[in-house]
């Protein structure tokens, strides 16, 4: 448990400073006698006394790190800001207080007003002044107990969340209080930054006693893949590492990714190292337990020649901190806490994860996001990636761990692959998590604002040009009104458009600013890959006046986690290949949901299938019309080890080809890959899209737009039922439909009550009839999605007759697709034109020379290229 564990080895031992000893006697004969005696030691030789109380603490800024070094210094830096108030008075607020925000590591000073708690100083957040400090009301006891211990002993320490302005990321803060003269002055450190440091003092201290051999003793002999802590040590005259506890490959190596990609360059590290013996850096690197890039922040410190170090992920942190809140809650308000952790009304939006259970029962007591679950019995743990038994006897031996399952997303309501922090105190269980589509894009915001922080002139310039995009996500950057940069559509950068989502653009900024600077939101907009609207999850954090933002497509976030989780079966049941049993049914499965596939890369043959058994040991086919060669695809995945591609595929629900996008990861030689048809997330999207209006701009005003019909009928407009009556509430094809029962038709393959049943249940469902088309004019077999929201069903489908005509867009959308990836040296029109003619019933491409009216590319007569236009 991060923070109890920091705790107590910060309060063992603890020694007092002189300087706030003597302030403490003096506070007990009362304020009177102490200003009288304030003055008459400052005439005395008050310098004299702060060398005393400095001889108690390590010497310069960066020292040695223990729990009692860190303790007295930051209570050194109280009496040093009481000194400064008795020699100025109120001007020290002002001294004390930046003229703008401090990107600091160093302990710093408050200033609270006792009455109201509002902020009269603050040595890094200057915007803090005048604001009323809440991290005290969620402290780790009651506020009223805090002001109780200060009358009576005049300081007290406190653990509470607060912002560290390092990183911009709320962490678990360690802080010691001094009444005097009606207010409380502070200052502290923050205990995620103070483990990575004790971490590096244990390896200097083993160094000291073992010598070399220390080394070796770090150095474990094969790689390990923890999630504790780890010291790495390099040379400090070569550079080369010489000791590392994670992975000892890296023994000799140039540590590259601190040295060369940090926000520091190795100048500016040893010059740091050199004038303070120690310094912080952040880089990007693999976190080993997610297998993604996130932002790492590492604590340097030079020794004897040596650099030792350790480091912890920001992604990690932010979860580990919500722990640390839920059990400082829990601390101050035993039982009560729970109450505070779960709201009363779900908000998949809400950045709080938290939750806990009863450590014997896993009931649910609390929850930060689904106040439904209360009083249910959890079933994660129990499926866990590790038996249920083995994590109990974990958590008692080492009070916190971290676990993976799959869990449905309540903002995207789906199941994604999820990591979660859980730490065992008082017969509970304190938990929180993240999604592993979540954190990719948590990561990549934390990255872009990384680069714009090592850079502000060019920041938006490098996010712009794509460097920082990942597979199938990308950054952007906005203000109030418009978007600035963007990793994937520069074309946008301009005003904000008129989308539909969750929040409003001024609601999302202002959620951020009151939500500690980040935020979720959801809506729906253009997938660029897929050239559809597609329902789309954003993380936005706020950093020097704009919101820096991620977002990923939920559709291509379930297909990735559902090949995160195969990944997972198969590294857990390596053994006799039972993971090709698991992921193979014995016999064909038709169902609408997604699933996994494996590829053997050399032989290029299906290894597992989750859907049809028999296709495993055959030949593989899936870019045998794809818009990309086995060649290319398989050079994407040994460069970066998972791609995207599209090609068209038989949807067993419609009994048609569809283009279907999909996912691939190589993993051992071995490629995983699941996929969804473009066609049904654009329908998900559409009937989505109406649900965040119908909440943002209420049921009538949703419903009067809903009603428009428009000039030319579209084939997947939008209808809104009732579900008791059955009876149409809204729809844009057909007024006289309005008020009118269409329910039996829609649920004419599926009893009315086991449809609903299915809806309400797993947050919406497929549904397959016979209706008239109303771009036709023809009964055609119709694909509907519909979801349940506010007790009303919202649907959208496409009919049969969509799917060739949007296959002829999807061959354009491919060609496009082709041209932008191959411009160089006009490679695409080699790549789209055959080299002879070829007889085909299938789609095809052609480009044509707007200016020339010639044509440019031919998908299967090569000789029509370069010839006048004919087709008007």
């Amino acid at each position: 448990m991060l923070v109890a564990t920091v705790a107590v080895a910060a309060l063992a031992g603890l020694a007092f400073p002189l300087g706030l000893a003597a302030d403490d006697a003096m506070m007990s004969e009362g304020n009177d006698a102490m200003m009288s005696k304030g003055d008459a030691m400052m005439s005395e030789g008050y310098d004299a006394m702060m060398s005393k109380g400095d001889a108690m603490t390590a010497p310069p800024a960066y020292a040695r790190y223990d729990a009692d070094s860190i303790d007295a210094r930051v209570q050194s830096k109280v009496v040093e800001t009481l000194r400064l108030y008795w020699t100025e008075g109120t001007a020290a607020f002002d001294m004390i207080t930046p003229a703008n925000a401090l990107d600091t590591d160093t302990i710093y000073p408050f200033i609270l007003d006792a009455d109201t708690l509002e902020t009269v100083a603050h040595g890094a957040f200057p915007d803090f002044g005048g604001v009323i400090a809440d991290t005290l009301e969620m402290a780790d006891r009651p506020i009223a107990r805090i002001i109780s211990d200060l009358e009576r002993d005049g300081g007290t320490w406190v653990e509470y969340m607060s912002t560290n302005p390092a990183n911009e990321l709320i962490q678990p803060k360690r802080s010691y209080l001094y009444l005097y003269d009606g207010y409380i002055f502070g200052s502290g450190h923050y205990l995620t930054e103070s483990v990575v440091k004790y971490v590096v003092e244990d390896a200097v201290q083993l160094y000291e006693s073992k010598g070399q051999e220390a080394f070796d003793i770090i150095t474990p002999e094969e790689t390990v893949l923890t999630t504790e802590l780890y010291p790495f040590v390099f040379d400090a005259d070569t550079l080369k590492t010489v000791a590392h506890g994670a992975i000892p490959d890296r023994v000799g190596h140039v540590p590259y990714s601190i040295l060369n990609t940090g926000d520091k360059s190795v100048e500016e590290i040893m010059a740091d190292l050199e004038r303070d013996g120690g310094t912080w850096v952040e880089y990007v690197f693999t976190n080993p337990a997610t297998e993604t890039k996130q932002l790492k922040r590492s604590w340097l410190y030079l020794y004897d020649g040596h650099i030792f170090s350790s480091g912890y992920y920001f992604q990690d942190s932010r979860v580990q901190s919500l722990v640390a809140e839920a059990l400082t809650l829990y601390r101050a308000d035993g039982e009560g806490a729970f109450d505070t952790i779960t709201p009363e009304v779900a908000d998949p939006l809400a950045l709080r994860s938290s939750f806990v259970l009863d450590e014997t029962t896993l009931e649910v007591v609390a929850h930060g996001l689904q106040p439904d679950l209360v009083g249910t019995t959890d079933p994660h743990l129990a499926v866990a990636d590790r038996s249920l038994e083995r994590i109990r006897e974990e958590l008692r031996s080492e009070d916190e761990v971290w676990v993976w399952y799959m869990a449905q997303n309540p903002s995207t309501q789906t199941n994604q692959l999820t990591r979660t922090y859980i730490s065992l105190y008082d017969g509970y269980i304190f938990g929180a998590s993240y999604s592993l589509p979540d954190s990719r894009i948590q990561s990549l915001v934390d990255e872009a604002i990384y680069t714009y922080r090592n850079d502000p002139d060019t920041g938006f310039e490098v996010i712009t040009s794509g460097d920082l995009n990942r597979v199938g996500i990308y950054p952007l950057v906005r203000n109030t009104t418009h978007i600035l940069a963007h990793g994937t559509l520069p074309h946008i950068i301009g005003p904000l458009p008129d989308v539909q989502v969750a929040r409003s653009y001024e609601g999302t900024w202002n959620a951020a600013v009151e939500g500690g600077g980040t935020v979720w939101s959801q809506y729906s907009f253009v997938n660029p890959y897929t050239g559809t609207d597609q329902i789309k999850r954003a993380w936005l954090a706020l950093h020097d006046g704009y919101l820096f933002g991620s977002t990923y497509n939920v559709p291509d976030a379930d297909t990735q986690s559902v090949v995160d989780y195969a990944t997972f079966i198969y590294e857990s049941n390596k053994e006799n290949d039972a993971w090709i049993d698991i992921i193979t049914p014995e016999e064909t499965i038709i169902t609408d949901e997604l699933y996994p596939f494996v590829i053997n890369a050399t032989s290029w043959t299906r290894l597992a299938d989750g859907v049809v058994p028999d296709r495993v040991g055959k030949a593989e086919t899936i870019l045998d019309a794809a818009d990309r060669s086995v060649e290319d695809v398989l050079a994407d995945l040994e460069a970066n080890g998972a791609t995207w591609v599209t090609y068209p595929f038989h949807n067993p629900s419609t009994g048609t080809e569809q283009l279907k996008r999909t996912y691939l990861q190589m993993r051992d030689g071995i490629i995983f890959g699941s996929g969804y048809y473009i066609l049904d997330s654009q329908v998900q999207a559409i009937a989505y899209n109406q649900i965040l209006e119908y909440d943002h701009a209420g049921k009538d005003a949703a419903f009067a737009d809903i009603n428009t019909i428009p000039e030319e009928p579209a084939s997947t407009y939008v209808f809104v039922v009732d579900p008791a009556t059955g009876i149409v509430q809204a729809q844009n094809v057909n007024p006289d439909l309005i008020g009118m029962s269409d329910w039996d038709v829609i649920a004419s393959d599926l009893p009315a009550a086991a449809l609903l049943e299915q809806v309400s249940a797993e947050d919406g469902a497929w549904a397959s009839y016979t209706h008239t088309n109303p771009v036709t004019g023809e009964a055609e077999s119709k694909r509907t999605w519909l979801i349940m929201y506010d007790g009303l069903v919202f649907g959208s489908g496409y009919y049969t007759t969509d799917i060739p005509e949007t296959d002829v867009e999807f061959v354009v959308d491919s060609a496009i697709f082709i041209y932008e990836s191959n411009k160089e040296n006009d490679a695409w029109i080699d790549i789209i034109t055959p080299d002879a003619p070829i007889t085909t019933d299938d789609l095809y491409p052609f480009v044509i020379d707007a200016a020339s009216w010639t044509r440019l590319a031919d998908g299967v007569v090569p000789d029509r290229v370069g010839k006048a236009e004919t087709i008007l």
